[in-house]
C-alpha cells in the first residue's frame, strides 16, 4: 500500500530573498483596492529580480521611508522611458 506521505506538500524554510518578497508582497496587498486583484509572490519576485539581495534592504528601507509606499515602489520598479 503506498504511502499517503509523498503526496503532501513539504513545508520548507524560506530563503534570504523568499522573507523580503513577503515583507514587500503583504505591504503591497494590503494597499490594493478591491477591483485589484492581489499581487501573487512570484510576480512581485519578477519584479524584484533584478535587484541583489543585499540591496533589497536598502529598497525595502526607501519603500518604508516614502509618503506613500505603493507610489514609490511602482514608480521605482518601472522601466526608464528616455
Amino acid at each position: 500500500m503506498p504511502s499517503i506521505e509523498r503526496y503532501q506538500i513539504k513545508k520548507t524554510k524560506l530563503s534570504e530573498r523568499a522573507t523580503i518578497v513577503k515583507e514587500f508582497l503583504t505591504i503591497l496587498n494590503a494597499a490594493r483596492k478591491p477591483p485589484f486583484k492581489p499581487l501573487t509572490p512570484a510576480r512581485v519576485a519578477m519584479l524584484l529580480a533584478p535587484i541583489k539581495t543585499k540591496d533589497l534592504y536598502g529598497f525595502l528601507a526607501e519603500c518604508k521611508d516614502s509618503s506613500n509606499f505603493s507610489k514609490y515602489f511602482w514608480w521605482s520598479c518601472s522601466p526608464k522611458k528616455h
